[in-house]
């Protein structure tokens, strides 16, 4: 037996540093300004911290719901202007309408 058949992954240093078993706990983007210029870093950084805590998994109107709560306090008045109905909507469809509101 040599010395390194006995080792295990941990102490051999090969350890998979592959996908986490369970989400990792990240805050949430600080609000999004309202901006235009600064919408897609905003929605870059949110896609940043929804693919690290596995968000993208979860069902549509909990995506929904994390998206716009962590957006601020001025996406109400967003939705109102732009014609979005929360409950009505998947998460795509109301990114997609959100960049082609701010690409404006």
């Amino acid at each position: 037996m040599s010395d390194h058949e006995d080792q295990s992954p941990e102490t051999s240093g090969n350890v998979d540093r592959g996908t986490p078993t369970r989400p990792m706990n990240l805050p949430l983007p600080k609000p999004f300004s309202g901006e235009a210029g600064q919408w897609k870093l905003w929605a870059t950084r949110f896609d940043r911290v929804s693919l690290a805590t596995q968000l993208h998994r979860k069902d549509e109107k909990e995506q929904v719901s994390i998206f716009l709560y962590s957006m601020g306090d001025q996406v109400d008045d967003l939705l109102a202007v732009m014609g979005i109905t929360e409950a009505a909507t998947t998460y795509k469809d109301i990114r997609e309408r959100f960049d082609k509101h701010f690409a404006a």
